[in-house]
């Protein structure tokens, strides 16, 4: 059995949902004392992103560039990311429990350079 709730955070960067640069900085504050040393923050890209811990704030960054265009019809035209922190319940050990944070990035008119 898993139960999950959500992570409660503040001073999310960005605070719009649309990037302008393609490797954004990434980043919140959690506003409960947690230990964030078990927290994974996962991509559906081909490289797990880095995960930065500065006492309660976390900061994430990209190991592949957002690139896409909000008019194109393109898997890469956004990207989802999804942290997870397992914690024990006092209560019940037989209960895997969770907390659970995630964003879904859009590209505002990033294009990857050319290549010659």
């Amino acid at each position: 059995i898993v139960q999950s709730y959500p992570l409660p955070i503040s001073d999310i960067t960005p605070p719009h949902r649309q990037a302008n640069i393609p490797r954004p900085a990434i980043g919140f504050t959690a506003t409960q004392p947690f230990n964030l040393n078990k927290i994974s923050c996962n991509t559906m890209q081909s490289t797990k992103p880095s995960v930065d811990i500065l006492g309660q704030r976390v900061e994430i960054r990209l190991s592949e560039d957002l690139v896409g265009d909000l008019n194109e019809q393109s898997i890469n035209s956004s990207m989802t990311l999804k942290c997870t922190l397992p914690f024990n319940d006092s209560n019940n050990f037989n209960i895997e429990k969770w907390r659970v944070w995630g964003i879904t990035l859009a590209p505002k008119a990033i294009t990857k350079p050319q290549s010659n």
